[in-house]
């Protein structure tokens, strides 16, 4: 008679308890390790190349504002010197009662300021990746020169360093770099400072720039504008004198002006006196003062 099966048990090289859960055969379990080494080197394969792109999408939604912030704006000058519009005359008292860093006063007579004007710009990245400063320029709106009232007040000596100058008499002004100091027999021009050079701005990184903004021929109301390289997108930025426009003309012969003041170390005292009609002829301050007291 044959031999009887034992209960439970089948013929062949594994036994399979049907008591065992499936998932504690040891085939199934080097199954499932395996199956478990791959999801996870693909996760993070997956996870890696996808941090840049959901890196973006965050930024896209929570950066603000314009690529490149400006942190500090100012319109330096050596000196305070002004000139009003034909026909905006300013009498003899009222400029005796002012000062020479009234903008209001200024502001009010539509005066501008006498060319060079320089102007202390910092601009800081406001962008989590890099951003590049890739052109400095202007916009700009110009006329015949201001020859109204001329006013004038040196200070005791202030220098300003210029980096970067700007031409209005060109309709459209380039960023130029001071030209070097090698030998002056080769009387070497200044050259565009962008064509070689970009600005780079990480996150809160600051740079500044020193514009000297020159005009020899006209009147101009102008604002600042930049270049900014986003990724591969290029944006443009105006840049304005605390939300007015920049104003500035060119230094005419005194003789050409209607009225002439003078005022800081020139007279001597507070606020702005006329100026002798020697002086308006020749600028001669010696032996006599150049103000009418």
């Amino acid at each position: 008679m044959p031999k009887k099966q034992g209960k439970g048990k089948h013929q062949g090289n594994s036994e399979v308890d049907p008591k065992k859960p499936w998932w504690k055969n040891p085939v199934v379990k080097v199954l499932l390790w395996l199956l478990g080494i791959v999801a996870g080197t693909v996760g993070a394969t997956l996870t890696g190349g996808l941090k840049p792109i959901t890196d973006g999408v965050f930024n896209h939604f929570t950066e603000h504002g314009d690529p490149v912030a400006v942190s500090s704006l100012e319109v330096a000058h050596d000196e305070s010197i002004w000139a009003t519009p034909a026909g905006e005359t300013v009498s003899a008292d009222e400029a005796l009662h002012m000062s020479s860093d009234d903008k209001e006063f200024f502001s009010d007579h539509h005066a501008a300021r006498i060319s060079p004007v320089g102007i202390r710009l910092g601009l800081q990245g406001n962008r989590a990746e890099k951003v590049r400063v890739t052109d400095l320029t202007t916009e700009q709106t110009c006329g015949p020169p201001q020859n109204g009232a001329f006013f004038e007040a040196p200070n005791a000596g202030a220098d300003l360093v210029i980096p970067v100058t700007l031409n209005l008499d060109s309709p459209h002004p380039v960023a130029l770099a001071p030209a070097p100091q090698p030998d002056p027999k080769l009387k070497p021009e200044p050259t565009p400072y962008f064509d070689a050079n970009t600005v780079s701005l990480a996150k809160d990184e600051q740079v500044f720039f020193k514009v000297i903004v020159v005009t020899t021929k006209y009147h101009c109301d102008f604002r600042l504008v930049i270049t900014v390289l986003e990724g591969s997108e290029v944006r443009k930025q105006v840049i304005d004198d605390h939300g007015q426009m920049f104003s500035i003309t060119p230094r005419l012969p005194l003789k050409e002006f209607q009225q002439v003041y003078l005022g800081g170390v020139m007279c001597g005292t507070r606020g702005f006196h006329p100026a002798t009609k020697v002086y308006i002829e020749n600028q001669r301050t010696y032996p006599d003062s150049p103000c009418v007291e």
